[in-house]
């Protein structure tokens, strides 16, 4: 038998072999800057990520005290949106009376989208009070939320204006504003939704003198610069997905 001939047979057999085993141990962790990770990757210093490729996805990347990375399934936003109130509102009540659905054009349509599990957040903001020399008895004003005309009382507010003669001049209005905010989750859906929530006005007036009226605004005092620090109703939304 040829003795050299036998060696390389066998040195030919093991180098695969070799090979094989190194470079499983050289793939299986990496470091930069460190002769020890613990991770498939692990870089000890800064890194920097060129020409990302941009996408939407259901995922966000995290980091925990130690520097792992991880991806996590969270709410993104989707969109958002605002109404603000171009006008102010105004109303007259005699004596015993309530007025309800006063329109205050105060909507938003808002898109769920399908396969999603989606987070609706709604925000409104509305002054609201009696004009000048109107300083009427004791009364709830206040705004009732509706999702496709429907009230929502989770949504809805209202306080009381209480009577005080002396605040009866031409330069102190009896006012409040309203502001509050609603979340609705919505479970995936086969199709896009369209959803709209509004805001309308509400009055629930007792006056011992039935024959007195007394006036109320909503919105804002007056558009333009003389509005007096009321500032102007509005309703905004914000639509998450994942």
């Amino acid at each position: 038998m040829n003795f050299t001939k036998l060696c390389i047979s066998k040195f030919e057999i093991l180098l695969p072999m070799l090979f094989l085993f190194f470079s499983s141990q050289i793939l299986a962790q990496v470091g930069i800057n460190t002769t020890s990770p613990s991770a498939t990757l692990d870089v000890n210093g800064d890194f920097r990520v060129r020409n990302m490729t941009e996408t939407y996805g259901d995922y966000v990347i995290t980091t925990d005290t130690k520097g792992n990375f991880s991806k996590t399934k969270t709410y993104l936003l989707y969109d958002a949106g605002e109404v603000v109130a171009s006008g102010a509102v105004g109303r007259s009540l005699t004596g015993d009376e309530i007025m309800e659905d006063i329109d205050l054009d105060l909507e938003v349509p808002v898109l769920i989208p399908a396969n999603k599990e989606v987070k609706v957040i709604i925000t409104y903001s509305v002054p609201m009070g009696t004009i000048l020399n109107s300083n009427p008895p004791n009364t709830y004003i206040g705004a009732t939320f509706f999702k496709d005309n429907t009230e929502i009382q989770q949504g809805s507010r209202k306080v009381s204006l209480s009577y005080n003669a002396s605040q009866t001049n031409d330069r102190i209005c009896n006012m409040s504003t309203i502001t509050n905010s609603y979340v609705e989750n919505f479970s995936s859906l086969a199709d896009d939704l369209v959803v709209k929530y509004s805001i309308k006005g509400y009055i629930e007036q007792y006056s011992e003198q039935s024959n007195l009226s007394y006036s109320y605004k909503f919105n804002m005092w007056q558009p333009g610069n003389s509005n007096y620090n009321w500032g102007k109703a509005s309703v905004s939304y914000q639509v998450y997905i994942k």
